[in-house]
């Protein structure tokens, strides 16, 4: 079967808002698909909070994809996704099921903020202190994410394989001038300006995988298995993880004074970050111990588990931090801010 909805509305000053879903099902499989568009600050942080909106509304899930009023500036979203799931088993039961879900979900925004502020100070009767600062700010984000998991479960075991991909992009420029001035003095006493520039990029990529086998003692009784199985159940799990952070960011700054030029100053620095990141886990869970070393005593009603894990982690820090001299106009090396650091731990 198949189902689905749209909705849109256009409003004053070129408001809009859009979203549309689309679902269809059959015995094995499930799909969901949806996507929405909007002006005014209403934003999806996950596939899930975007198709219950769009569908029937629980309890506690009413303000999941409103519009936020206290968020400042105008924010452009663009948001879509979609929910997969198929069992390989017509009739899957709670230990006999071959199923695989999957999800993707992609966001992108842009915000803009401009502000304006002037504050008065009253000095004297025939002079006023004025400051008066601009605030010009864009930031854009836009983020992918693909999650598949694969999961069989049978009388006595159970076997799962997971994935998780992601890759996000982030940048913003944000740009401030300011004034201050006296009335009834020499007027402009100084102007500030800043330009502020960053980008950065992560990738991610994560892969698991477990192994769980049980036989419980009602398991051994029907089969008649009176033996002593010391390795009737275990989970072994074991989990990848690799991540890359690249980016860029740019300071500019300067004060000029009219009163005293000594005071002018002049700021440009530029930093350049690369994070590297890889952990491997292995996870042994072996509740049985007791039954290993002492058989099928009751030792005083003492349970005996072992569980026990591996990690081994890289870490690979390299941050350039550049100043631009104010005399030659050449970069230099920040030898405090700049660091170089690779890591192994296990």
């Amino acid at each position: 079967g198949y189902f689905g909805k749209i909705g849109s509305g256009y409003g004053t000053n070129n408001r809009y808002a859009a979203d549309g879903m689309l679902n269809g099902f059959n015995k094995k499989l499930q799909i969901s698909t949806v996507g929405a568009i909007n002006n005014v600050n209403k934003t999806a942080n996950s596939i899930q909070a975007l198709i219950k909106s769009n569908t029937y509304k629980g309890d506690n899930n009413s303000i999941d994809y409103q519009s936020d009023f206290t968020r400042a500036g105008i924010n452009q979203g663009t948001t879509a996704g979609s929910i997969f799931q198929y069992d390989f088993i017509s009739d899957p039961t709670f230990r006999k099921s071959k199923r695989l879900n999957a999800d993707y979900y992609y966001s992108k925004n842009q915000e803009t903020i401009n502000s304006n502020r002037r504050i008065n100070t009253f000095l004297l009767a025939d002079s006023i202190l004025a400051n008066t600062s601009t605030i010009e700010r864009e930031v854009r984000n836009m983020s992918n994410s693909l999650s598949a998991k694969y999961t069989q479960q049978d009388e006595n075991f159970s076997l799962s394989f997971a994935t998780d991909v992601s890759f996000n992009k982030n940048d913003y420029t944000n740009m401030d001038t300011g004034e201050s001035s006296r009335t009834g003095t020499i007027g402009l006493l100084s102007s500030t300006n800043s330009l502020d520039i960053n980008d950065n990029t992560q990738r991610k990529w994560s892969f698991s995988s477990t192994f769980v086998h049980r036989i419980t003692s009602s398991d051994r009784d029907y089969t008649d298995k009176k033996k002593r199985y010391p390795f009737d159940n275990f989970t072994l799990s074991y989990k990848f993880t690799t991540e890359d952070n690249d980016g860029n960011n740019n300071n500019y700054a300067t004060i000029k004074s009219n009163v005293n030029p000594d005071l002018n100053k002049y700021f440009d620095r530029s930093y350049r970050k690369y994070n590297h990141k890889t952990s491997h886990s292995v996870d042994l869970a072996y509740p049985d111990f007791k039954k290993l070393i002492f058989g099928n005593s009751y030792l005083w009603g003492i349970n005996v588990e072992l569980l026990a894990t591996v990690n081994l982690f890289n870490n690979t820090v390299d941050n350039l931090v550049q100043d631009k001299d104010s005399t030659t106009m050449q970069n230099q090396v920040n030898p405090y801010l700049t660091i170089v650091r690779d890591e192994y731990v296990g």
